[in-house]
């Protein structure tokens, strides 16, 4: 699975998972700073793509970061069990191995982008929220999309005020 997404592993041991069910797949030393690697590699050129189309339209532009369920540290009964299964499926470590793997994507994106103004790392809105606010392992419900806006809003707002400000024709 050297070179394989993560997407594509967790796939091939699920149907692993399926002919030897005794058999958990155990993730080699190497995975998350790999992994890690990948997302920042893959997350980087997606931000490079998409600024050097804002810069010829003159666009102004900004990116961030969202919480994942395994960004959030009080997980609810409901959100647990969706992490188990999702743990089950993917036959890929416990909550505490996936944090880690986040926390390292998080390192390495929050160094690559340190000096950008138009990048904010909100991946910590839920940290302190003792709310259930997934649906499943990827989808947040209201109360976590409402979060997530309220954190975008000010930079949102300033950036629209700047706009303003400056009289700066339209490309927002």
């Amino acid at each position: 699975f050297r070179d394989k997404s993560i997407n594509e592993v967790a796939r091939w041991s699920s149907l692993i998972q399926l002919v030897t069910p005794d058999r958990a797949w155990e993730p080699p030393e190497t995975f998350i700073e790999e992994q890690s690697n990948r997302i920042d590699r893959e997350y980087s050129q997606s931000v490079k793509l998409s600024q050097s189309v804002a810069d010829a339209n003159n666009i102004k532009t900004l990116y961030f970061w969202q919480p994942i369920a395994y960004h959030k540290q009080r997980l609810t009964e409901n959100e647990k069990g969706v992490l188990d299964l999702a743990e089950d499926a993917e036959r890929g470590g416990s909550l505490d191995f996936w944090r880690k793997y986040m926390s390292s994507v998080d390192q390495k994106l929050n160094e690559r982008f340190a000096n950008k103004q138009n990048f904010h790392d909100i991946s910590g809105t839920y940290d302190d929220s003792s709310e259930s606010l997934f649906m499943d392992l990827c989808h947040t419900n209201p109360a976590g999309y409402r979060m997530v806006a309220e954190e975008m809003l000010p930079y949102i707002t300033a950036m629209i005020e700047d706009h303003r400000r400056k009289g700066s024709p339209p490309g927002l």
